[in-house]
């Protein structure tokens, strides 16, 4: 960024799996366009801007979640704290998992998967989905780019009647992301993908949730796998949070058959990603299916990430519609400022717990020679280049055409009582 130099090759591979020097042939590095800043930031206060902009992002996701359905105080503060400060996101932030600040976009994917199951299906819907799985892409957070591809087509296994609006919004997320998506292929088979681990049962994942832990190279929980980190297996909200997901978001969006939104339907595909980061589950299906969407995954207990968000915002939900059930009295304020009191004690807990500099001691410190990285181009690759261009073309026409499809339907609709 400072020399005004494409990054396409490196001098150094450590940092790109110790496999190869080709940059962007590595898909979970950031190259959002955010990066410009860095002709005038150092490394740390880059850092810290991108963690800010993508919390920004993200908190604005959760205010049009407000919006949408009239959230109270107290519902938008559990959605807030909860969103924003469970262990899963705060483990991976403290340990320096730079690139998965797409994970604080996940509150416009389950606002733009709920306009689906309202049948907001149009291509205006097509683009909004596709562009966000590319910003959340270009963060470098592949992992999350596709647990929302899974959750999709998974859904539509229960939501039939949107499966042309899913099936676009993958297809077009596929395209518009090909310039990332495409020079990952020239290294099928290079990159070290040996499954690592996931949680043992269902009552892993409960232990995990309601037990602190500490930041350690292994989980404190026995039937994890060796290789598994207790910043892979954490999703801590205390059991006050626990109970509050388990109650609003399982128990009451199954049997609120008052509603009619027909959001329900959304507990199922969750069940799927929650099956999914079990470790014997996902280690099996990589073996029956080896394709990049499942072999890229190491450690498949990470898929919680998403799950957890869809869980919350479901629970979210019937908390209002709970609440605008009853009136609200002193004594019920008053039961309800306690609790979320308590519930900020546990996450003040945590957040203490996984400070940056507690994480830190859990790694060796390392030197750092910055004369041993800088670019490297090699312009005579040429099966590398020519993935980069054919991408960078497929991105560029897909979006126009995105564009083109999007204006026509907003403006060659059918006037009232026209027929269509």
């Amino acid at each position: 960024m400072v020399e005004g130099v494409l990054p396409l090759h490196t001098a150094n591979t450590e940092a790109l799996g110790g496999i190869t020097t080709r940059f962007m042939a590595i898909p979970d590095v950031i190259l959002s366009p955010q990066i410009i800043f860095l002709r005038y930031l150092d490394l740390s206060a880059f850092i810290i801007f991108q963690f800010a902009l993508m919390y920004t992002l993200g908190f604005l996701g959760l205010l049009q979640l407000r919006k949408k359905f009239g959230l109270s105080i107290f519902a938008f503060m559990v959605i807030f704290f909860l969103y924003n400060f469970n262990g899963h996101i705060l483990a991976h932030f403290s340990v320096g998992h730079f690139t998965w600040g797409g994970s604080f976009l996940f509150s416009w994917f389950a606002l733009f998967v709920l306009e689906l199951i309202e049948g907001k299906t149009g291509w205006d819907w097509v683009t909004k989905i596709a562009i966000l799985l590319f910003v959340i892409l270009l963060q470098g957070s592949y992992h999350q780019f596709v647990w929302c591809v899974l959750f999709l087509l998974f859904l539509v296994i229960f939501s039939i009647k949107n499966i042309g609006a899913v099936v676009k919004g993958v297809a077009f997320s596929l395209l518009i992301s090909a310039v990332r998506l495409l020079p990952p292929f020239i290294l099928l088979g290079k990159f070290a993908n040996q499954f690592i681990g996931g949680y043992r049962d269902s009552l892993s994942i409960i232990e995990c949730m309601i037990h602190l832990q500490t930041p350690s190279n292994q989980t404190t929980f026995e039937g994890f796998s060796g290789g598994m980190t207790t910043w892979e297996s954490t999703i801590y909200i205390g059991i006050v949070g626990a109970a509050f997901l388990m109650y609003f978001g399982f128990y009451r969006s199954v049997t609120n058959f008052k509603e009619a939104h027909g959001y329900k339907v959304l507990i199922l595909p969750t069940l799927i990603l929650i099956f999914m980061s079990m470790e014997r589950v996902f280690q099996t299906l990589r073996e029956l299916f080896p394709i990049p969407l499942l072999t890229g995954e190491r450690v498949s207990a990470r898929m919680i990430g998403l799950a957890f968000v869809m869980v919350l915002v479901l629970a979210t939900i019937e908390f209002q519609n709970w609440l605008n059930q009853r009136k609200t009295s002193k004594f019920t304020v008053a039961l309800l400022i306690m609790i979320l009191l308590l519930e900020g004690n546990d996450l003040w807990q945590n957040y203490t717990l996984w400070s940056v500099s507690n994480a830190a001691g859990t790694f060796p410190e390392q030197g750092f020679t910055p004369s041993m990285w800088y670019v490297a181009n090699d312009l005579g690759d040429a099966p590398y280049l020519r993935l980069i261009m054919v991408g960078l073309v497929i991105t560029i026409v897909s979006l126009g055409y995105l564009v083109v499809k999007v204006w026509r339907e907003n403006h060659h609709r059918p006037s009232q009582g026209q027929a269509t």
